[in-house]
């Protein structure tokens, strides 16, 4: 059934739960600009895409994947620059979760919004991915807060510790400090 836009354009969800979630598969290309009407329209939107639909497309995701940074071991979080490879780069800017599929048993979450050209991938079961979306549970929003929180964490972990104050810096700050309460 066809859903009409206010700009009068159809869309017709690939697949739409009972929790209202929508699931668009896409194997073919998609323009930015159309991905992003999508993304508007459908407010609770995630795409499984066709991981090898070209021909380098697999040896470059599994080539970042390789190159990674492992951010969780159990579920496999990695942190890798969304500009590397074709794949990532064409949907590293989607504000929706995306499915990577290989023909593989697990599919590649790519979580929504990563900061400053940074993409967070996450090995899902498919079999998971299929009962969790059959049941109607919040697993995207769970699994999209769980990723900010580790990378929130990381940020943390990577922030640069305050370095102490050695010889003349050390008589400068007290001198200055001294200054301030006369």
């Amino acid at each position: 059934m066809a859903t009409i836009s206010e700009n009068g354009e159809k869309h017709f969800a690939d697949v739409k739960t009972e929790s209202g979630l929508v699931i668009e598969f896409q194997n073919s290309h998609m323009h930015r600009d159309e991905r992003q009407a999508r993304e508007n329209f459908y407010r609770n939107l995630v795409w499984v895409v066709n991981g090898p639909r070209r021909k380098r497309d697999k040896a470059q995701f599994f080539a970042s994947i390789d190159a990674a940074i492992v951010v969780k071991d159990e579920p496999r979080l990695v942190s890798v620059r969304w500009k590397e490879g074709a794949l990532l780069r064409d949907w590293g800017a989607s504000r929706v979760p995306v499915y990577f599929d290989f023909d593989m048993p697990t599919l590649w979450r790519l979580n929504p919004g990563g900061p400053n050209g940074t993409a967070y991938l996450s090995a899902v079961p498919k079999t998971f991915f299929l009962q969790a979306h059959r049941n109607g549970s919040p697993f995207e929003e769970m699994c999209t807060k769980a990723v900010e929180r580790v990378a929130a964490r990381r940020l943390i972990q990577q922030a640069p510790l305050p370095r102490l104050l050695i010889g003349f810096e050390r008589y400068w700050a007290r001198r200055q400090r001294r200054r301030r309460r006369f």
